[in-house]
């Protein structure tokens, strides 16, 4: 009879204390009733794409069950924004989870293996970077039951590529005159942005001689002037060549820009330099030339009026 008594004041306690846990809301654990696999998924596509991942539920009990599941946005400081609470307060553009389509009900019958697609459509207006969001999964016959029981989470990563084009174009490179007779001398182009993106140009200016030798490198650009979007800038160069030898000379312009990846840029132009020396030279040889033509013609012609 004592025993008795003992093991219904040890029942009666117990169910005191289950009355006590439940009532003030304490956690109550659940056996597992199903897997995910995999719990973590990396996506990767341009914006407009679709992107499809296969999710496989597995139920490991002897009864069948039904699983629900929920997306929520993960933030940058590491917190959650649940999409289904303010949804029409969220920017779509910025919102991974609402790029996210998957099946938010789910049969599952005993011991059986369930494919769900997850797919993920980037949104027109989504910057490039990295977005993340939580898949959550509970067992239960309705939703509010199924978010107290979460037996799975899998967690979604998307890098958005970065498709910004970016091109430069060069036009009227030209000397300052066809022929230079002293320094200084000076070169100008027109560098256009045809991309979606500020560019700076950089490199050199290469000059060469007549026998195809490199006779000066010039640093171009050395402030570091951008080339914005859509538009176009002027860029000139002036410089004092070392030695000043006659002939015709070619420049090449040799740029790189790019802030993905390094592209090449170039443009070829011909200009002569004849020091002032040499065209005082020329000029008098020519002057002489003219002289003795106009003596020459002069006789010839004195002696034709003879005959």
């Amino acid at each position: 009879m004592f025993t008795i008594r003992i093991y219904l004041s040890f029942v009666s306690l117990a169910a005191f204390g289950a009355g006590m846990f439940l009532s003030f809301g304490l956690p109550v654990t659940y056996a597992a009733e199903f897997t995910v696999f995999p719990r973590i998924v990396d996506m990767k596509g341009r914006v407009r794409d679709t992107v499809k991942v296969p999710i496989m539920l597995t139920n490991t009990t002897a009864g069948g069950i039904t699983v629900m599941g929920w997306v929520d946005d993960i933030t940058k400081e590491g917190g959650q924004v649940a999409v289904s609470d303010n949804y029409a307060q969220i920017d779509k553009t910025t919102s991974f989870a609402q790029w996210i389509e998957f099946p938010r009900t789910i049969d599952i019958a005993a011991h059986e293996k369930k494919e769900i697609m997850l797919v993920a459509t980037i949104n027109p207006g989504a910057l490039s970077g990295i977005y993340h969001a939580t898949l959550s999964f509970g067992s239960g016959d309705s939703e509010n039951e199924a978010k107290r029981r979460i037996e799975a989470t899998v967690f979604v990563t998307m890098e958005v590529l970065d498709t910004t084009l970016e091109q430069l174009r060069v036009k009227d490179l030209a000397p300052q005159r066809t022929i230079f007779f002293s320094n200084p001398m000076a070169i100008s182009y027109v560098i256009n942005n045809t991309g979606g993106r500020a560019l700076v140009p950089e490199g050199k200016l290469r000059l060469y001689n007549r026998l195809g030798e490199e006779v000066e490198a010039i640093e171009v650009n050395t402030e570091g002037k951008a080339v914005m979007a859509s538009s176009s800038e002027v860029f000139s160069h002036v410089w004092n060549m070392a030695v000043l030898s006659s002939g015709k000379y070619k420049a090449v312009l040799d740029l790189e820009y790019g802030t993905k990846e390094r592209y090449r840029l170039g443009d070829i132009v011909f200009f002569w330099v004849l020091p002032k020396y040499l065209f005082g030279i020329a000029l008098g040889i020519l002057c002489s030339l003219l002289f003795f033509m106009m003596v020459w013609y002069r006789r010839l012609h004195n002696n034709n009026e003879d005959d």
